[in-house]
């Protein structure tokens, strides 16, 4: 079994800023990120988009916020760096990612030898 490596870029506008959305109250707000924290983003980032919809409660009692996390500016809680997407990067991620599966699938699917005394079915597994 192959595997396929996906890096997507994401835009920032003219002055350098990223836009985040804060998974507690949905507020977008915009973040100066170095050159290599986007490109770690990217690079590392497609696993997070399969954490959608999963929030989890935040102690804003416990240590201070570490590299690994934003804080929320508007209503303070904290969550992992990968839970900060905005509605339009999570729509562009599962669009650009559902192209590529489909393509290797036609691709893979094209490349069976089907005969009479061959298989029935055929089965696939993945996450999207």
């Amino acid at each position: 079994m192959s595997e396929i490596m996906i890096y997507l870029s994401f835009p920032v506008d003219d002055d350098g800023f990223f836009r985040r959305e804060c998974p507690f109250c949905c507020k977008e707000f915009k973040v100066l990120l170095e050159r290599e924290e986007l490109t770690d983003l990217s690079e590392k980032g497609i696993d997070s988009f399969m954490l959608e919809g999963e929030k989890e409660e935040t102690n804003l009692n416990e240590s201070e916020s570490s590299e690994t996390e934003f804080t929320c500016p508007y209503c303070g809680q904290r969550a992992p760096i990968n839970s900060w997407w905005t509605q339009e990067q999570l729509t562009y991620a599962k669009k650009t990612i559902a192209k590529i599966v489909n393509e290797n699938l036609i691709r893979l699917l094209k490349t069976l030898q089907w005969s009479s005394s061959g298989m029935d079915s055929i089965r696939f597994e993945g996450k999207v």
